[in-house]
């Protein structure tokens, strides 16, 4: 095979490739291989650098912004569960929290201008969490409402007004909370807005939500129940819902021992 016959043959495959025969100087003939595919254009070129970089980003960003999201929702949780469980009822005019520290309790007050604490807890004389909590506001000079609730019974009569009397005549804003500051502060925190507020019943019961770690379905839903109650009253009887409605609610029909469970467990 001569050198012309062995490089045709490897080069001859390649059609992309067009073949010329350059003949040098005191040598014999071969063949030279020239492309004649034309270049990219600048623009496709271009084009390709700038689409590069939005698709090896997309995928971390999918992926960080559903990282972000999740670490949010654990950290809400937490808030919620094991925190302060602190929340704005009406800005200016009344909050809502789980059980504080001294320091936290010391700091919120300052920073919101608390004047009223409501104690849904009821008075627990010799408890460390009550007596340091009456310590604390003694020396801030604000004042402290004791109310007896349960997160899993009905309150009694005098405790059901003395809340809404409170809520309604105390001077605010207000702080009120429970332990966990899920369900009776929920309670108490739906009675302000329909005492304080133009809010509706349905607006009202949002602050008995899952968001601030109220279980609807347990025993606690006995919260809810009491809403619900009032509102078939004025529904009965052709009324609207109005403060002074509620309160003649509250003190004329509500009756503890009616709410009594007759066969308790």
């Amino acid at each position: 095979m001569t050198r012309d016959a062995g490089i045709d043959d490897v080069l001859g495959k390649a059609s992309r490739y067009s073949r010329r025969e350059v003949l040098l100087p005191n040598s014999t003939p071969c063949v030279a291989t020239v492309s004649l595919q034309p270049p990219p254009a600048l623009s496709d070129v271009a084009d390709h650098r700038r689409q590069r970089p939005r698709t090896s980003l997309r995928r971390p960003l999918a992926v960080g912004a559903a990282l972000g999201f999740t670490i949010a929702i654990g950290l809400e949780i937490l808030r919620v569960t094991i925190g302060s469980n602190l929340h704005v009822v009406v800005p200016g005019q009344c909050y809502r929290s789980a059980q504080l520290s001294s320091g936290r309790l010391t700091s919120l007050v300052e920073r919101l201008h608390i004047r009223t604490v409501v104690n849904l807890r009821g008075p627990n004389v010799g408890e460390p969490w009550y007596d340091e909590e009456c310590r604390t506001l003694k020396e801030l000079g604000i004042r402290r409402v004791d109310v007896k609730l349960s997160g899993y019974g009905p309150p009694e009569d005098g405790e059901m007004n003395l809340l809404l009397d409170c809520l309604e005549h105390d001077p605010g804003p207000l702080l009120v909370h429970c332990c966990s500051g899920s369900d009776r502060s929920g309670f108490a925190a739906a009675l302000f807005l329909l005492l304080r507020t133009d809010a509706d019943l349905a607006s009202a019961r949002r602050q008995l939500g899952i968001r601030y770690g109220h279980n609807p379905f347990g025993a606690a839903s006995l919260q809810g129940r009491l809403l619900d109650a009032y509102e078939e009253w004025i529904t009965q009887n052709a009324k609207s819902h109005s403060p002074a409605n509620l309160r003649q609610w509250a003190r004329d029909v509500y009756r503890y021992l009616e709410w009594q469970d007759p066969n308790p467990s």
